[in-house]
């Protein structure tokens, strides 16, 4: 089996299932019959997949050299969900200003995107 051609189709893939996510999520989540309980469990539950999946992620690379040529694309990837992840917790803590558990999931995600920007600008060692 080829490796770059299903890491090719799995970029392409999940790239277009997420800028279609960030941009359209209320005609998304309609085509899947959203008044169901096992839907709106489903989709909280694949959201934990990807959760876990960048957990993997960064376990398997806490002891590389992150930031670095071979690191990057591990940096790259959380930074990006980081940055994006902030944008939406920042719209989302405006629009509930009272919501005590919007503002906490903001501060962490804030956190964790400032944290990996400086890992993916400057090369260091994790130890």
């Amino acid at each position: 089996m080829n490796s770059k051609l299903v890491m090719t189709g799995a970029v392409i893939v999940l790239g277009l299932a997420g800028i279609a996510c960030l941009l359209i999520p209320k005609e998304i989540f309609k085509l899947y019959n959203p008044a169901t309980e096992d839907i709106q469990g489903l989709l909280v539950q694949l959201l934990g997949a990807g959760f876990l999946g960048f957990g993997a992620l960064d376990w398997v690379s806490r002891k590389s050299l992150l930031g670095g040529i071979y690191g990057r694309p591990v940096v790259g990837t959380n930074y990006t969900h980081f940055l994006i992840g902030s944008l939406l917790m920042v719209r989302a803590a405006i629009s509930q200003p009272n919501n005590v558990v919007v503002w906490f999931t903001l501060a962490q995600v804030r956190h964790f995107g400032c944290s990996k920007k400086y890992l993916f600008v400057n090369a260091i060692r994790v130890h």
